[in-house]
């Protein structure tokens, strides 16, 4: 199992659904604003509409295709045990 800290800025989300339909886990659409919402994600209060998830798992691939099929690139994946940023890739 892996440790990985999800990070999005739920302000900047173009709603191209990308992330939910890659991973539907993770990432749900809110109808009622046009925007994905992080499942089970905790709000930054102090920093605007930025959210975080921290999770364990086996499933990596399909948490960073997610995060790099966002258009606007406004999810980050952390793998916390080493700090590298796993995501989002460069854009193509």
């Amino acid at each position: 199992m892996v440790k990985l800290r999800i990070e999005y800025d739920r302000g900047g989300c173009i709603a191209a659904w990308a992330c939910v339909s890659i991973d539907s886990e993770n990432f749900a659409m809110n109808d009622n604003e046009a925007k994905a919402d992080l499942v089970e994600g905790t709000k930054l209060t102090v920093e605007g509409d930025k959210w975080v998830k921290e999770i364990e798992t086996d499933d990596i691939d399909r948490i960073i295709a997610g995060a790099n099929g966002c258009p606007v690139r406004v999810i980050k994946v952390i793998n916390m045990d080493t700090g590298e940023e796993l995501a989002p890739g460069k854009a193509e």
